[in-house]
């Protein structure tokens, strides 16, 4: 099932006049067939001079098959966003985020936000409220009866900690967070996860950054129909910097999944930073080797994968170094999996925004996908800015 993705938008060179008009930022996407895919996000509405958003509305965007159609309305808006989205039917899709503190008041805490559509329109779904806040960054499902949404609960001292919600059919319900420490162990914190992925009711992964000798490491969770463990990684030789994380996973059966990252390199002199990718072979995760990914020199990372059957996308962002150490204009990177081989994908059209970032990514064909993103760092009020990239079968544009 194709994962979710999100996306930036810029200028009329790459998104049609009129598409996400006036939205800042897409940040998921899933489709449950080539004439239907949903797209979430924000607009910021209200931005202090430093670039803080202190007001913003959800976005929904729905694609029938002709075009995409703006402005879905989301239930309740006030300053809620959106992070993720997947989609089953027509007829059935959720879309997960937060919604932040009603009053400025401290005790007040930002709770996750779960929205369903139900073929006619979307609704704000009872969801479990963290006792510190927090906030929900992806959401997978594999049935009317069985979906996973995953993102952060805050600890009581501030420290993101694993947290897994999951639909039976009647409520979301929250995974104990003491069931992902191996053993006896406290909860570990400083271990947000950022993407969720599905084939079945007793098959699914999450992924994310946990503790470790860094100040995060890649960490993968497994369900395997009766509890989430964490999966035994590959020797990762490049992930020995500051901070190594995956980002992005994507399974189409109980032996075929990839997962994506960034690893920041130790040298913060230069910044710089480079994607990875793991694989999954219904045995082990392995480690594996992306020649695409060697030029970037700078920073860049891969944030979002899909996959089917012998193909997939990987979708990011890459930040070059000019002569001299100076950095250059951002680029958008789209990567194919051809069977054999991770390949760079030419791109055409170039986004106005100078660094411009890939989120998310869905194809339900081998000749239609979508890649969608934003700016890197905070967009301006009443500024549209995020990004719709279109795979036809034979170029992105």
């Amino acid at each position: 099932m194709p994962a979710g993705a999100a996306a930036q938008a810029t200028n009329t060179s790459v998104v049609p006049a009129g598409v996400f008009n006036g939205v800042s930022l897409m940040t998921g996407i899933a489709a449950s067939s080539p004439d239907s895919a949903w797209a979430v996000g924000s607009t910021a509405l209200d931005v202090l001079p430093d670039g803080v958003t202190v007001k913003q509305r959800c976005v929904i965007e729905h694609w029938n098959g002709r075009r995409w159609r703006a402005n879905e309305r989301c239930p309740n808006p006030g300053s809620d966003w959106l992070e993720g989205v997947t989609a089953l039917s027509t007829r059935s899709a959720w879309a997960v985020g937060a919604t932040p503190p009603p009053s400025p008041d401290p005790a007040s805490l930002t709770q996750p936000l779960i929205l369903r559509w139900n073929g006619i329109r979307w609704r704000r779904a009872p969801s479990p409220r963290f006792q510190f806040g927090g906030q929900l960054a992806a959401v997978s499902a594999v049935s009317p009866r069985r979906a996973w949404a995953v993102g952060d609960a805050l600890d009581k001292y501030g420290d993101p900690v694993a947290a897994i919600l999951t639909w039976n059919g009647r409520t979301w319900r929250q995974t104990p967070v003491a069931a992902l420490a191996s053993g006896p162990a406290a909860p570990p914190s400083d271990s947000p996860l950022a993407a969720v992925a599905a084939t079945s009711a007793s098959n699914a992964w999450a992924v994310g950054s946990g503790p470790g000798p860094n100040p995060a490491n890649p960490l993968i969770l497994r369900w395997n129909g009766h509890r989430w463990t964490p999966a035994k990684l590959p020797a990762l030789p490049f992930c020995g910097g500051n901070f190594c994380n995956l980002t992005g996973v994507a399974a189409t059966s109980s032996s075929n999944a990839w997962a994506v990252g960034v690893d920041l390199a130790p040298d913060q002199v230069e910044s710089t930073s480079m994607p990875f990718i793991l694989h999954w072979n219904g045995r082990a995760w392995k480690n594996v080797p992306c020649p695409a990914c060697k030029p970037f020199d700078g920073l860049s990372g891969l944030n979002a994968v899909v996959a089917s059957r012998g193909l997939a996308w990987a979708v990011g962002w890459a930040q070059p170094l000019k002569p001299g150490g100076s950095a250059g204009p951002g680029q958008v990177v789209i990567l194919k999996w051809n069977g054999h081989v991770w390949k760079r994908m030419k791109v055409s059209g170039r986004p106005a925004d100078t660094s411009p970032v890939l989120s998310g990514v869905a194809a339900p064909s081998g000749k239609l996908a979508w890649a969608v993103g934003g700016p890197a760092g905070h967009p301006s009020a009443g500024n549209s800015s995020a990004l719709l990239f279109t795979w036809n079968g034979k170029v992105w544009r």
